[in-house]
């Protein structure tokens, strides 16, 4: 936060205001990486390929499995936050569900079409849709409207 407001405030303020000693914020620039940030550097592409590879099925206890198989020590949570700092989940397998219920006792609906699109009839079949929505300031109908053809 220091680093984007020091151009618009001195740096001895800010860091009254964030109660940081001035030294401590400079030695904290000078400072390298720890060796924490180093190991998620390198970890990160082999959780992001692994991830890839698995077409995003693969969670936490897979993905340290694969990372621990390239000769990397990897637990589960260090897995886990490798993925929250690449910003990858697991997708979630939906369970299959059944939408036609075919075993009822309920009366079935007669075919008054029987699949005979191209008959004449006297009286054209319409199918129609109404939408109304809000479109500018005034209130507009749409319908569509299709006749069977003859």
């Amino acid at each position: 936060m220091i680093d984007t407001e020091k151009k618009a405030y001195p740096i001895s303020l800010l860091c009254e205001l964030l109660q940081v000693s001035r030294s401590g914020y400079y030695c904290w620039c000078t400072r390298g990486k720890s060796v924490r940030q180093k190991e998620y550097e390198t970890l990160l592409p082999v959780v992001q390929e692994a991830h890839r590879i698995s077409k995003g099925t693969y969670g936490t206890r897979r993905i340290s499995e694969e990372v621990e198989a390239q000769g990397i020590p990897c637990g589960r949570t260090k897995a886990g936050t490798l993925m929250k700092l690449a910003g990858i989940s697991a997708k979630q397998k939906r369970k299959f569900k059944v939408t036609t219920d075919s075993k009822h006792n309920l009366p079935i609906t007669p075919n008054l079409l029987n699949r005979e699109f191209k008959v004449e009839l006297k009286f054209p079949i319409k199918v129609s849709c109404r939408h109304a929505h809000q479109c500018g300031r005034e209130r507009i109908k749409h319908r569509f409207a299709w006749d069977r053809a003859k």
